[in-house]
């Protein structure tokens, strides 16, 4: 019998790592392609073994990448909030978000916060590895600039101005714009924060 196997890393290192020139390798490992379905009965029961295996800090790792993409784009602050609270309830959630989505998925909603839409999310990325909705997210924002959010002092909206106001896509970008002080006379920021970055 497999068991799951509980991962939980610190939350901002897990979901905004470093930039290395490709998306982030927690995502591929976390939102990686299904493995392939075989046709036996036996074989299909190992596939679930594999995919029940994703832990609930994960799911919600989903659901918060998804409300930063949101934030950083300037989408209706309920939205973003409706989905930073779903992730909270997934991590706090002390069952296996992973097994119920295969085994008895109609008790998603059942769970307080999570309504037919979230369920059916939950399931997508459960069974296929992948949300629809957050891999259209990621196709809307340069990969590079989501790294801008694991910087100290820097979140979805400040990235945001960062990206829009001075054009910033890289870190090292980012380093250039604070040792040349443009990063002070943004909105918001100020001499502390450039200090901070």
């Amino acid at each position: 019998v497999e068991l799951p196997i509980e991962v939980t890393p610190g939350r901002r290192d897990l979901l905004h790592p470093e930039y290395r020139g490709e998306w982030p390798n927690h995502y591929s490992e976390h939102y990686s392609p299904p493995a392939k379905q075989f046709r036996t009965p036996l074989c299909q029961k190992s596939c679930h073994s594999r995919v029940a295996r994703m832990t609930n800090a994960q799911i919600a790792d989903a659901f918060d990448l998804i409300a930063d993409i949101l934030d950083f784009q300037g989408a209706n602050p309920f939205r973003v909030r409706a989905y930073r609270n779903s992730a909270r309830t997934i991590r706090d959630y002390t069952e296996s978000l992973a097994w119920i989505a295969t085994q008895e998925k109609q008790k998603l909603t059942e769970i307080e916060g999570i309504g037919d839409d979230l369920a059916k999310k939950i399931v997508d990325l459960v069974m296929t590895g992948d949300v629809p909705m957050l891999k259209e997210l990621r196709e809307q924002v340069p990969q590079s600039v989501l790294a801008l959010l694991r910087i100290p002092g820097v979140g979805p909206k400040k990235a945001a101005a960062l990206h829009k106001q001075l054009g910033i896509v890289s870190l090292d970008q980012l380093r250039a714009a604070c040792e040349e002080h443009k990063v002070r006379d943004l909105k918001g920021f100020g001499e502390k924060t450039e200090q901070i970055i």
